[in-house]
This record gives C-alpha cells, sequence and structure tokens, in this order.
C-alpha cells in the first residue's frame, strides 16, 4: 500500500523481487489513484482498491498468466 506519491518509485523493486519469487503483485493505496495504470507501468500485476477486492483480482491475474502462458506454447 501507497499513500503518498513520493514513494511510488520504490515499488518497481518489491514487485521485480515478488515475480522472482513467483508471487503475484497487487498494490493499493491512494498514491496509485484509481486505475491499474501507475501499478502497471511500475511493474505490480495491478491494483486492488482494499483488502475485500484482493481475491477477485488475483483471480483474474492468475487467468491472465494462464493466457500468457498458453501463448508461449
Amino acid at each position: 500500500s501507497c499513500s503518498l506519491a513520493h514513494h511510488l518509485p520504490g515499488v518497481r523493486p518489491l514487485a521485480e523481487a515478488g515475480h522472482q519469487a513467483g508471487i503475484p503483485v497487487l498494490v493499493g493505496g491512494h498514491a496509485f489513484g484509481a486505475d491499474d495504470v501507475r501499478a502497471l507501468r511500475l511493474g505490480a500485476d495491478g491494483r486492488a482498491a482494499g483488502t475485500a477486492e484482493v481475491p477477485e483480482r488475483l483471480a483474474e491475474v492468475d487467468g491472465l498468466n494462464a493466457v500468457a502462458e498458453d501463448d508461449r506454447v
């Protein structure tokens, strides 16, 4: 979670570390705005508005990863 925009540059290395470990990365907080644009630009898989939204967003990320893997075959 990131509330202040000046902390956003720290997201990229954290997202990369998560991905290297095979973990999908969702972010949240006011600094990311109301859509996925900043999250995706910083290397996250998406943005969740709150904890209740996380399972749905993770399912979307898993679905996108499955499609990407199918495209590689």
